[in-house]
């Protein structure tokens, strides 16, 4: 099987040229235009809108100096607050661990009948 790969034979004359000059040219004010419309956003847009924002944080600055010793010791109760004794909640044990039913003593009446649970202690 064989492939035709043979091309025509493009003539290129100055009148073909010539037709294709206007396209051409509004081609490459479109890509000027684009390239200048971008170029303008990033550095003069851009540029006025960070100036702008400046402006108005500045005005927002508090003029007054911190008072650093006052930060330190706040700092620092904040951190001790984050510090926590490990026997302190060892020692709380386990909050949900199943308890054991209390023992309840009571005395027995000669005439009484004891309650379910309980101990009886006679001996008392």
């Amino acid at each position: 099987m064989k492939f035709n790969l043979s091309f025509k034979k493009i003539k290129v004359t100055p009148g073909a040229l010539l037709k294709l000059l206007p396209v051409g040219t509004l081609a490459v004010i479109i890509v000027i235009l684009i390239w200048l419309v971008n170029f303008l956003y990033v550095y003069f847009y851009n540029t006025l809108t960070q100036a702008e924002e400046i402006y108005i944080y500045r005005s927002q600055i508090s003029l007054k100096t911190i008072d650093m010793n006052l930060y330190n010791e706040v700092f620092s109760a904040l951190e001790s607050k984050k510090e926590y004794d490990q026997q302190a909640i060892d020692s709380l044990g386990n909050p949900f661990a199943e308890t054991k039913k209390p023992v309840v003593k009571q005395e027995i009446l000669p005439d009484e009948e004891p309650l379910e649970g309980s101990d009886t202690d006679s001996t008392e």
